[in-house]
């Protein structure tokens, strides 16, 4: 008599980052057996496979931060493992330049290529559209935002006049 095993997530909870791909594994599934992948929700439903996550022969690709569950079927059995994926979060909530000078703001917890920038006023600050740098081009306020992984995050910019101080960068030594 043949027994098929019950097919175990190897984790019971997967932690992602946006943007990131990994591959699941489950223990007791030989390398024949056909194993069926879907992406629930937090109640177990079903759900569209371009919502948190993408997920394709066991590979999961984080889109936006949220939770839910990944189910695999095999040998007649279905089980499920959490899936965690990390809200971006930006490193900087506010920001003091002076006029002239350029800083980076960086998101954490995510592994997203292309993350696009904005400056609500770039009269006062302009942001790269791609790399977050900041160019402070004026004295004033403004706010830089970015949407990744469905979070959008902001940092307040002041600049201020250089004013009457010297930067001891501006001489050169000859």
């Amino acid at each position: 008599k043949l027994v098929a095993a019950v097919p175990e997530f190897t984790k019971k909870i997967v932690k992602m980052k946006t943007g990131a791909t990994t591959k699941l594994k489950l223990k007791g599934i030989g390398e024949l057996d056909i194993v069926s992948w879907n992406l629930l929700d937090e109640n177990k439903k079903l759900v569209s496979r371009n919502a948190i996550a993408e997920i394709d022969d066991g590979y999961v690709t984080a889109n936006l931060a949220g939770s839910g569950y990944i189910s695999a079927s095999a040998n007649g059995e279905t089980v499920t493992c959490k899936l965690i994926i990390e809200k971006p979060i930006l490193k900087k909530k506010t920001l003091n330049m002076s006029t002239g000078g350029k800083a980076k703001l960086k998101l954490s917890n995510t592994k997203l290529k292309y993350v696009e920038w904005k400056s609500m006023n770039e009269d006062v600050a302009y942001v790269d559209p791609t790399n977050g740098t900041v160019y402070a081009l004026s004295t004033g306020t403004t706010t830089v935002t970015t949407e990744a992984g469905g979070v959008t995050n902001t940092c307040r910019i002041t600049v201020k006049d250089k004013g009457s101080s010297k930067s001891s960068s501006s001489k050169s030594s000859k």
